[in-house]
């Protein structure tokens, strides 16, 4: 792993996300059985409510456990797909991040939740992660927050909410690339190999 990670930091931030998915998981279990309850046919409510869910699932899953703990690997590939599945014509296909030790697991899902942010409407994201290194593909019509992407990875700008998966991925120590494609962008990160 290289420079960049604070682990007080880290931790901190840990025990916060854990706070807040404790503090919000209650309310939104309420809410989904009130929902259910009622009976009634609000497809709106509905899905707002599973999104909420999958959305709270996710980010519990990257950032409640410590840097180095394991993350639930389905809990994450489960938001990962659910965040996709959002933009109809999105498709995500990821290989060989569950293999990975359990801080460049997150880094690598956090990372493809920022791939996922780059579309601006259907398209496709292909994450591969092999020993030391991931290549996450996207291909489709990219929007603005890819530029602000690149500005930030360039040290040139501070990231911004839309930013905050790629800016989580940096602070867990490894270095992310951005390169410009004809038909999107591929985004890579390395990895130190254990030992």
């Amino acid at each position: 792993m290289t420079g960049g990670a604070d682990p007080a930091g880290l931790a901190l931030l840990s025990l916060m996300a854990r706070r807040m998915g404790h503090d919000l998981a209650s309310p939104l279990g309420a809410l989904m059985t009130a929902l259910d309850l009622a009976g009634e046919d609000d497809p709106l409510a509905g899905l707002a409510a599973h999104a909420l869910a999958d959305r709270l699932s996710l980010w519990r899953g990257l950032l409640g456990p410590a840097a180095d703990e394991p993350a639930d690997w389905g809990v994450l590939a489960g938001g990962l797909a659910a965040e996709a599945a959002r933009t109809k014509g999105t498709s995500l296909a990821m290989a060989g991040v569950e293999a990975l030790p359990p801080r460049a697991a997150k880094a690598a899902a956090a990372l493809t939740l920022q791939a996922l942010g780059l579309l601006a409407g259907p398209g496709q994201v292909a994450a591969t992660a092999g020993e030391d290194k991931l290549l996450i593909r996207v291909t489709g019509r990219l929007s603005v927050v890819a530029e602000a992407l690149a500005d930030f990875l360039a040290g040139q700008a501070a990231p911004d909410s839309q930013l905050a998966p790629a800016a989580f991925a940096r602070a867990l120590g490894f270095p992310i690339r951005q390169e410009r494609m004809a038909d999107g962008l591929i985004l890579s990160m390395r990895f130190t190999p254990p030992g």
